[in-house]
């Protein structure tokens, strides 16, 4: 019963260690909003790409 406990401690704790990280990343591109811009248009046209080129990997 008390590894049932600490387990869910951890995985609280690590949720909690993850919300705050991303939290931190997010607060710091949205001070350049300019850069995010720039930066969210590559990741579509990534993504764009990569969707492109998964029926050729099925041929």
């Amino acid at each position: 019963m008390l590894k049932n406990g600490i387990n869910i401690c951890k995985g609280i704790l690590c949720g909690m260690v993850s919300g705050a990280i991303l939290g931190a990343g997010f607060f710091y591109f949205m001070k350049d909003k300019k850069k995010m811009k720039k930066k969210a248009v590559k990741v579509m046209y990534a993504v764009g790409d990569l969707i492109e080129q998964i029926p050729s990997l099925f041929k």
